[in-house]
């Protein structure tokens, strides 16, 4: 996904991605906004683990 933002950043298109905080590092870098998940949602026992259980 970051490959591609790139390309879309450089062609002057707004990126933005909505994901846990381990990646902000690497979204910021790319160019692209990054906008976090609340920690509810990613958190273990948060409802996205109970909903996509490993």
């Amino acid at each position: 996904m970051l490959a591609i933002s790139r390309i879309l950043l450089d062609d002057n298109h707004e990126i933005a991605f909505l994901t846990g905080i381990a990646f902000r590092d690497r979204i910021e870098a790319s160019g692209a906004q990054f906008l976090a998940l609340p920690p509810t949602l990613i958190s273990t026992g948060g409802i996205f683990s109970r909903r996509f259980p490993n």
